[in-house]
């Protein structure tokens, strides 16, 4: 997934925080439970932090 980051003065950035903006845009957007499995699915693999290019 492609994500644009704006603002950020930072190199990386918290995993915890994209996963809250992206379960928002799941749960607002397309109407899907805060415990739907895609979104576990898609921050298993992850650190704590991501490296942003």
């Amino acid at each position: 997934m492609n994500l644009l980051v704006l603002g950020s003065e930072e190199d990386d950035l918290e995993t915890a925080r994209l996963k809250q903006a992206v379960s928002g845009i799941y749960q607002h957007v397309y109407a899907c439970a805060p415990d739907d499995p895609r979104l576990a699915a898609m921050f298993e693999r992850l650190g704590e932090r991501l490296t942003l290019t």
